[in-house]
């Protein structure tokens, strides 16, 4: 994911989060403050850091960029660095980078399908 920033905000009793370019899901929430951060593209951290003889485990909750990370690291190659990863899967609408685009549970399915294929050993997390 090569956004410019990842905002998290918080009113009374909800902490949000949203991963992208646009702040208009963020604003439109109506929080009382906001903080911009640094995003990373992912991949490219583990192909920096970590050698195939490494025993990597993810834990990943991204709000439903979880989709294009995953694509991402298959087209890359750096499934091979991952041992076992821990998904919670969001579905429906995600305001992040791209805007809008809605995650189907077959999306899911076929994604941790795939990941088993390739060794990696898939759990959801819910």
């Amino acid at each position: 994911i090569n956004a410019e920033y990842m905002g998290w905000l918080c009113n009374q009793s909800f902490w949000a989060s949203s991963l992208g370019r646009e702040t208009a899901f963020l604003t439109q929430r109506r929080f009382r403050s906001s903080i911009r951060v640094q995003a990373m593209d992912f991949v490219e951290f583990l192909q920096r850091r970590v050698r195939v003889e490494d025993y990597v485990v993810i834990k990943m909750d991204i709000e439903g960029a979880e989709y294009q990370v995953l694509r991402s690291l298959l087209c890359r190659g750096a499934h091979k660095l991952v041992d076992e990863l821990f998904v919670e899967w969001h579905f429906g609408e995600f305001h992040g980078q791209g805007g809008g685009h809605g995650h189907f549970r077959n999306e899911s399915v076929e994604m941790m399908a795939t990941l088993r294929h390739y060794g990696v050993f898939v759990h959801e997390w819910t």
